[in-house]
């Protein structure tokens, strides 16, 4: 038995009765303004400063509570692998974030934490040099870089889809490797859940956009359960047969939905939608064991999807619309 991963279960299943629910979520939409939306949120636990703060300093009334988060999942992770495993995801979503910056003018919001300080990744995409982080992300931001520059210098333009697709497919080869030593099955689990889900939707999304299969197949995620070439059948099926094809797994509830979308001819948000609910429902099942780090990764996962919604909630309503329209933008869990 696990005392350290006791505790940490003590203190997140006392949190968890504040997470966001649909009343609270419900109230939210029906404040008349931002500002007395924001008041639900201390019923949630959220810091005072945030809400005393404007409402309409939507990123900024959100950071700290974002940096409490990380904190406390950092403070009570005992197992050294759940640790690395989540934290080093957003080293990868920071670096794709710098390098667009960098290369390509973009202006995404990085993360203020990860396994590596946001700053040390942001001084080394600026500079150049990489030996300062961790393998294997050092050794890929390395290579991406040097092809990015002889492009570059050739008259070209950075691609910031090749950008995401370099670090994406990286931060799954990573995460893969350490996922399987975490102590938990059901965080194992959750992990190859999470490849799968990319990589149906990578096969989705080059179907709908031409590319070939081996440009799909390019792009496939390490970790997942289901083998690449089951997956790789979204890219050519018949939409009305490929449900069969997942028969038996616990993907063919969102190939369902994908399927209605092909049918259709319609885009992918249905199913984009779908993809991250169904992963956020894994962590609102009832627990398995207590005496591993399983509540607290359920309680990080759920959180992370109330900052989401919150944010969701607070810029509908500074944007005046109608409570209707903001319903049909949240997750299923909050209706």
């Amino acid at each position: 038995m696990n005392k350290s991963s006791l505790y940490g279960s003590a203190i997140v299943t006392a949190r968890s009765v504040k997470l966001l629910n649909a009343d609270r979520v419900r109230r939210m939409i029906d404040a008349p303004t931002g500002a007395e939306a924001v008041k639900v949120l201390y019923e949630c636990g959220y810091n005072e400063n945030i809400i005393g703060g404007s409402a309409g300093d939507i990123d900024g009334l959100l950071s700290d509570e974002i940096r409490r988060t990380a904190a406390l999942f950092d403070e009570l992770a005992s197992d050294a692998a759940l640790r690395e495993t989540v934290l080093k995801r957003y080293d990868y979503h920071n670096a794709k974030v710098f390098l667009k910056q960098k290369y390509a003018g973009g202006e995404a919001a990085f993360y203020p934490f990860g396994l590596t300080p946001p700053e040390t990744i942001r001084e080394a995409v600026v500079n150049g040099g990489f030996g300062s982080l961790r393998q294997p992300l050092s050794r890929v931001l390395t290579a991406l870089t040097a092809e990015i520059d002889k492009i570059t210098a050739a008259g070209g333009r950075a691609s910031g889809r090749k950008i995401d697709i370099a670090l994406d497919k990286a931060y799954f080869a990573d995460a893969a490797g350490s996922a399987e030593k975490i102590r938990s099955k059901f965080i194992r689990e959750y992990y190859r859940a999470e490849a799968d889900a990319a990589n149906i939707l990578i096969c989705a999304r080059s179907r709908r956009l031409g590319f070939s299969e081996e440009d799909a197949k390019a792009q496939l995620a390490e970790g997942g359960a289901i083998p690449f070439k089951t997956v790789l059948s979204v890219m050519t099926g018949d939409a009305d047969r490929l449900a069969s094809v997942f028969t038996g797994t616990r993907y063919l509830p969102l190939v369902k939905i994908l399927c209605v979308s092909l049918r259709r001819d319609a885009d992918l948000t249905a199913f984009e939608a779908a993809a991250e609910e169904f992963l956020l429902s894994l962590t609102r099942q009832p627990v398995v064991d207590y005496n591993s780090e399983e509540p607290l990764f359920r309680w990080f996962q759920q959180k992370l999807a109330e900052l989401k919604t919150v944010k969701l909630i607070l810029v509908c309503k500074n944007n005046n619309l109608p409570d209707q329209e903001i319903r049909k933008r949240l997750k299923d869990i909050y209706q």
